[in-house]
């Protein structure tokens, strides 16, 4: 039975959303503890890795994002929006495997490859919602996939939750001052988040390519610019007096974005008097996805 396009924009929306679900899942998740997961190995053996390179990380993979935002929407004229979404997540997976053994060199270079594959999913989750969706239905298939995929954080709090009671905590954590994990812990954990990519990919992959002809991409231009054209045109965006006015606001939800995403759940792991409240983490990755689901409705 074919599906009306309708129903076929509901399918393909609905797997966008789910796709972007479990790749923020790992993604959101794995932010709140990466930090102490890493000063965890540098505890144990300090030559592996700074005790700060959670932080420095972090620094690595916002430049690396800002940066390659420049020039990733380029890529949308040479690659399907699907494989886009695809090859980013695949390198979120890439991101995962090296907590399996923590080295300094494997952890810079995969949070640089993971700016560039959240630049790529930034375009080609836009792409692929104008392929399909109308002007009439845009909107509502903007939320839909904004509430499924968004849902990550307030789930991914949930998995938290689950880890931390099913997998023991260490015995020296009692003599600690700041949250620690074992070797056995970080490599289910983050087993985990890879598994959980994994689906994501798969999910992509499985993306509807078919689009009907009332669609937003099908009813514009394709002029594919040289490189020299998109970084003149992007010179004259910078300077425009609206960009310009936006451009504080956008400042400071990058502030807003790093400090609630790792600075301060970090906090929380090394406070004195939270150390022993091994669930404080999840339940705090819980009420922020909560509240961000319900700004979505």
């Amino acid at each position: 039975m074919e599906l009306t396009p309708r129903r076929h924009e509901l399918l393909s929306v609905y797997m966008l959303g789910f796709g972007t679900l479990f790749l923020y899942l790992g993604y959101f998740t794995q932010c709140f503890i990466s930090e102490s997961v890493i000063n965890s190995v540098h505890t144990k053996d300090p030559k592996r890795i700074s005790a700060f390179a959670g932080y420095y990380g972090q620094a690595f993979h916002y430049s690396a994002f800002a940066i390659s935002s420049l020039f990733s929407a380029s890529l949308q004229h040479y690659f399907a929006s699907k494989w886009i979404l695809v090859i980013s997540t695949l390198l979120f997976a890439v991101y995962h495997l090296g907590f399996f053994y923590i080295n300094s060199y494997y952890f810079y270079f995969s949070q640089v490859l993971m700016g560039f594959a959240y630049s790529l999913y930034n375009n080609g989750e836009g792409a692929y919602l104008a392929e399909h969706s109308s002007r009439r239905t845009i909107e509502s298939n903007t939320g839909i996939e904004t509430a499924v995929g968004h849902s990550s954080m307030f789930l991914g709090g949930i998995v938290l939750l689950l880890i931390f009671y099913l997998i023991p905590q260490p015995t020296s954590q009692a003599a600690s001052h700041y949250r620690s994990f074992a070797e056995e812990q970080i490599q289910a954990i983050y087993g985990m988040f890879f598994a959980i990519s994994l689906l994501a990919i798969i999910t992509f992959a499985l993306l509807p390519k078919k689009q009907y002809s009332s669609s937003i991409a099908s009813n514009s231009p394709r002029i594919i610019p040289t490189f020299k054209t998109n970084m003149k045109d992007l010179g004259k965006t910078f300077i425009h007096p609206n960009m310009i006015l936006l451009s504080f606001t956008f400042l400071y939800m990058g502030f807003l974005v790093s400090f609630f995403l790792g600075i301060y759940p970090t906090t929380l792991s090394f406070t004195a008097s939270l150390v022993k409240d091994v669930y404080i983490v999840a339940l705090y990755s819980m009420f922020v996805g909560l509240a961000e689901l319900s700004g979505d409705f």
